[in-house]
């Protein structure tokens, strides 16, 4: 047989072997044998690949397709931290020779790197196989990724992050609850979400190897209302019961339509018949005054509705802090004198963009005093301290300064020295 021959020949024999094997013919290297064995390759690990939330005392197995030689796992292995700190850990073989179990107390709350490399033989001293063969390079190390969790793994699991937190207001009606635990978790979860209609339907969606979990509700919850998290009894993927800290876990507010309600023109110091006790055109506080005496039962507190959406407000009430507090309660049993309103809106339904009077409000408004809006939860939703804080007072001289108002309609920097100046009263009308 001719050099030219032979060299053929084996040139057809390896393409033969390689098309055998699972793996590119571009890659180099032959078989050892007529099975493809090029080493102990992995099978699997415990924890997997990007595994989250595993305890800090957590043993990590990691076993091969055949026995390993015990004396090769010394120099072979490699821990370290996300910032790159190596530390030491602890190789021994289970009693099968295949199972390889590292133990160390792995940071908290970090990503762990594991490495080995081809000093692993087994037991003929071939070498940890290639992981990435398909790449061409000549050895591809084994790598373990995961990330620990605060607890080691007989302490219960607890809860790192939530959101909304407990007590959190003006959430968002699209809210998607979300619970980070310090371990992975079981997939079963006794939890409940309750509105002011009873049980919210949702569904539980886990992320992150089961450490994250979202409740997500079918409909978005409805606006200024209070809602409950609930978790009766939770576990940890090693059914170990779970650190609940609260009941209910989580209680929140979701908030009132965009812009909200305000307190929107104040008079405390009148100088014109507001209420129309004579002339005018007979409809008290509308904007255009009467012709009769002027006296403290023509002051008045204006609302702006500033959000897109029709809201009801029985049951909200309106502080007055002047040294003589009073509290005007909306609705039934109201001690509000007197409530008037622009176009179609009502105590029940205000409007979008429309004005809500309250006129002659109980007491002797004061010049400087403070007023707070509360929802029927009594949550805070406005506040301005006339006389305070860089704002005028209500102190007035004439018509051109008998208000104290928000310019332009709703403004709200929560800075009363911007949002606040005098002007020319203009009750259920613009600013």
């Amino acid at each position: 047989m001719t050099g030219n021959a032979r060299t053929l020949l084996t040139n057809l024999l390896w393409a033969a072997l390689a098309s055998c094997s699972a793996e590119a013919e571009h890659y180099a290297l032959p078989p050892v044998d007529a099975n493809g064995y090029r080493g102990p390759a992995v099978l699997q690990s415990d924890p997997t690949e990007g595994s989250h939330g595993v305890p800090i005392d957590y043993p990590v197995r990691i076993t091969f397709q055949t026995r390993i030689l015990a004396t090769s796992l010394s120099a072979a292995i490699e821990a370290s931290s996300e910032g790159g700190d190596r530390f030491p850990v602890q190789a021994a073989l289970a009693d099968d020779g295949r199972t390889l179990e590292l133990r160390a107390t792995w940071p908290e709350r970090d990503t762990i790197t594991i490495v080995i490399d081809a000093g692993v033989t087994d037991e003929k001293g071939l070498p940890l196989r290639d992981q990435l063969v398909w790449d061409g390079e000549p050895f591809t190390p084994f790598t373990l990724t995961f990330t620990t969790g605060a607890a080691r793994l007989d302490e219960p699991a607890s809860v790192l992050e939530q959101a909304p937190l407990d007590g959190a207001r003006d959430v968002v009606p699209t809210v998607t609850p979300t619970l980070l635990f310090s371990k992975r978790m079981a997939g079963t979860v006794d939890l409940s979400l309750e509105g002011p209609a009873g049980a919210v339907a949702h569904s539980l969606r886990w992320e992150n190897d089961r450490t994250l979990l979202r409740v997500v509700p079918d409909e978005p919850l409805a606006r200024a209302s209070l809602y409950r998290l609930k978790v009766a009894r939770l576990r940890d993927a090693w059914q170990i019961d779970a650190r609940i800290p609260a009941d209910p876990l989580a209680e929140f507010t979701t908030k009132e339509a965009e812009g909200g309600i305000v307190i929107n023109e104040v008079v405390t110091s009148p100088q014109n018949d507001w209420n129309d006790t004579s002339g005018g055109n007979g409809i008290p506080f509308d904007g255009e005054p009467g012709n009769g005496s002027v006296t403290t039962s023509d002051e008045f507190i204006e609302l702006y509705n500033g959000s897109d959406e029709s809201i009801d407000l029985t049951g909200w009430t309106l502080e007055q802090l002047d040294g003589s507090d009073q509290v005007h309660i909306f609705g039934e049993g109201s001690s509000v004198t007197e409530i008037f309103s622009s176009s179609t809106s009502n105590l029940r339904h205000f409007e979008p963009g429309e004005f809500m009077v309250i006129g002659n409000p109980v007491g002797d408004n004061k010049d400087e005093v403070v007023l707070i809006l509360r929802d029927r939860l009594g949550l805070e939703r406005d506040r301005v301290e006339l006389g305070g804080n860089g704002a005028p007072s209500g102190a007035s001289t004439g018509s051109k300064d008998e208000a104290v108002a928000r310019v332009p309609n709703g403004a709200d920097t929560d800075v009363d020295a911007v949002d606040w100046m005098q002007l020319p009263a203009t009750p259920l009308l613009p600013n």
